[in-house]
């Protein structure tokens, strides 16, 4: 009689997806691989775009890149943001750092430290724009030790902001 009065707990992922958690989803999935997602503020349909060394093999809804010759995938568009699937690789994170930048004027980066770490690094070496509010500190001192000089206040971007259009 109790087991027709309660149901089992839902599967986590099955949990995650009836609350529409796409990304957590994928990290739960892939918790025991080194995945990172670049994240967009507004939703930009995945286009192949050509980056010298990957080539972009077209999805249904999703590109996916991998490094030319290879057969692993490096990264996957997917319009709002982009799935690093080996996130300590610097060659595909960098490949993905400017696919974003092409894509939004300012995006975000969701992962573990390390990953957080290296977007750092290649943002401030490559000038790109990194949203987080958290890694702002970081990316500064990564800056000054760089040698390279802050953007200008009006090239600062506040991730509050809307964006206003798209740049490709």
């Amino acid at each position: 009689m109790l087991r027709e009065r309660l149901r089992p707990w839902p599967a986590y992922a099955d949990w995650l997806a009836d609350q529409g958690k796409v990304i957590e989803i994928d990290l739960w999935r892939y918790r025991r691989v080194a995945l990172g997602y670049i994240i967009g503020l507004v939703d930009v349909p995945a286009i192949p775009v050509n980056f010298d060394g990957f080539e972009a093999i077209a999805a249904k809804d999703a590109v996916h890149y991998r490094k030319a010759g290879e057969t692993d995938i490096a990264f996957t568009d997917r319009g709002q943001h982009i799935s690093v699937w080996n996130s300590l690789d610097d060659e595909a994170l960098l490949a993905a750092l400017r696919l974003a930048a092409t894509k939004w004027p300012t995006f975000e980066v969701v992962g573990d430290e390390e990953f957080k770490r290296l977007c750092v690094r290649l943002a401030a070496q490559h000038g790109l724009p990194l949203g987080n509010a958290e890694l702002q500190p970081a990316l500064e001192a990564e800056r000054i030790a760089l040698g390279l000089p802050s953007p200008a206040p009006e090239e600062r971007v506040d991730p509050d902001d809307e964006p206003d259009g798209l740049d490709m």
